[in-house]
């Protein structure tokens, strides 16, 4: 009879050698990463000195920083355990201060980001997502074409007001319905206009969330974070600079994207199709807005102002929270809303703020810079923005659900090259940052396998079109952002 979980855990009475306890499976993939996290640790502080970093310590820094991206990118350990290992290390060694990891944790961008999460959470909490949902599909839902266009849509533009994983689950949840009702109609549709819905309602909300910092505040609050802790504060990446490029971009990005799932999926321009009306009838039900789900779009657009304004994006975003949450203008049960925020992704911009701060401390950017520059030296700042923005997709596409670290690492190694190449870093990474919150490609990434479980697309399926779509993405945003920036305030040099 074999042994059930609870009787092995026992076995291990000393050490978990079997990784019961802990969640694991300790078996030769898992021994080999955490032998090569070990190996980083290990070999860089002999070396360091050798390889040119200004010290040993500088090497521990860096071999630290690897070990952890090694644990990362395994997929083996939930991502805040490398997190925990970075900081713990850290502070016993003395690479950085408590009073550091402190002050990363309490940053403005910090606070943003969870004011933003909270207020984010009206989308689900009131019939604000059903009523953009339905409006489009009576609108545009002529044909299995238009049907697809309008959900896409719909999922874009409530992206752009609340978390792109609030906008995938809201509209799958509307969706299935109308996939299924199709399909009952026409049996086709499933390996077409099914497929292509499920597929497109994340990429919906990916597209909606490049519009705003708050339109995707975890993957977009973490660039900015790292971008500023990386420059020690001299690259500022601020709420109106970041629409200025954002906005247009997610707009001139819709129609190509939506034109690329169509023909990959082969999705009819005619054909069987849910008729408008039904549409038309359901969003009538939802009857004029108001109540709290008026309060909610007041909440939104009145933190969109302020941050647009000038207010600082924390006091704005956390501001916009309390009142969400508050007695008589609240429009959200508050405890419900703290549960549907991942500590991971608040845990993740503390420790990029902190590993920023030690590879400029410890000259592990200059070092960087001092290598990859010189290969870059005569390149065009939009050359540049092509190279950047491609590396943050092919590392996001190779390395699924790493992104929190991806684009740590990336903006933390990037920042010092371009600025040592004489180049904004603001204006020069945001199109890398833009791209760190697309992840399509790849049907494990979190954000697609929401849509996974109801069974409408294999993981195979979003590859082709998820790398077409990430190359239209990088040549609109970069030559967006080429163009916008240095007449939004951001010129291309220093």
């Amino acid at each position: 009879m074999s042994e059930n979980k609870e009787t092995k855990a026992k076995r291990d009475l000393i050490l978990d050698i079997d990784g019961y306890a802990a969640g694991l499976t300790m078996n030769r993939t898992t021994y080999a990463y955490l032998l090569a996290a070990l190996a980083c640790m290990v070999i860089f502080p002999l070396i360091g000195t050798s390889i040119g970093l200004p010290s040993a310590k500088a090497g521990f820094v860096l071999g630290l920083t690897l070990a952890t991206v090694i644990l990362w990118i395994s997929n083996l350990f939930n991502i805040s355990y490398p997190l925990m290992f970075f900081i713990a290390i850290g502070l016993v060694c003395k690479l950085f201060e408590f009073k550091d990891l402190q002050s990363a944790m309490g940053s403005s961008q910090f606070l943003m980001m969870f004011g933003m999460f909270m207020v984010a959470q009206g989308a689900e909490q009131t019939p604000i997502a059903k009523r953009v949902a339905y409006f489009f599909l009576w609108k545009f839902g002529k044909n299995q074409a238009m049907m697809l266009l309008a959900i896409y849509l719909a999922s874009a533009i409530l992206s752009v007001f609340c978390s792109n994983l609030a906008s995938t689950v809201v509209m799958a949840a509307i969706c299935i319905g109308i996939v299924r009702e199709l399909e009952a109609v026409d049996p086709e549709s499933r390996k077409t206009f099914g497929k292509a819905t499920m597929l497109m309602i994340p990429l919906g909300a990916m597209t909606g969330g490049l519009a705003l910092i708050s339109s995707s505040p975890g993957m977009n609050a973490l660039g900015v974070t790292t971008l500023a802790a990386a420059s020690n504060g001299a690259a500022d990446l601020s709420y109106t600079r970041w629409a200025t490029v954002g906005i247009p971009s997610a707009i001139l990005c819709a129609l190509p994207t939506w034109y690329i799932y169509k023909r990959v999926f082969k999705v009819p321009n005619t054909g069987a199709a849910v008729d408008p009306e039904m549409f038309h009838e359901e969003f009538k039900k939802l009857g004029k807005i108001g109540g709290s789900e008026l309060r909610w779009v007041i909440i939104v657009f009145s933190m969109v102002g302020a941050m647009i304004a000038g207010v600082p994006s924390g006091v704005a975003s956390l501001t916009a929270a309390a009142c969400a949450i508050s007695p008589y203008i609240g429009c959200m049960e508050g405890r419900k809303a703290i549960k549907r925020i991942s500590m991971d992704m608040f845990f993740m911009m503390g420790v990029a703020a902190i590993l920023a701060t030690a590879f400029a401390n410890y000259g592990i950017g200059d070092w960087l810079a001092g290598i990859f520059a010189p290969m870059l030296k005569g390149l065009s700042p939009l050359a540049i923005m092509f190279i950047c923005a491609f590396i943050m997709f092919v590392m996001n596409s190779l390395f699924a659900n790493a992104t929190f670290g991806i684009i740590s690492i990336l903006i933390t190694v990037f920042t010092p090259i371009v600025t040592q190449l004489g180049m904004n870093p603001v204006i020069v990474l945001l199109p890398c940052i833009f791209l760190g919150a697309c992840t399509n490609v790849v049907g494990v990434q979190q954000n697609m396998f929401l849509t996974y479980e109801y069974g409408y697309w294999d993981m195979k399926d979003p590859l082709l079109p998820g790398i077409l779509t990430n190359l239209v993405w990088i040549v609109i945003i970069t030559l967006l952002a080429y163009f916008i920036g240095p007449r939004a305030g951001m010129p291309l040099y220093l």
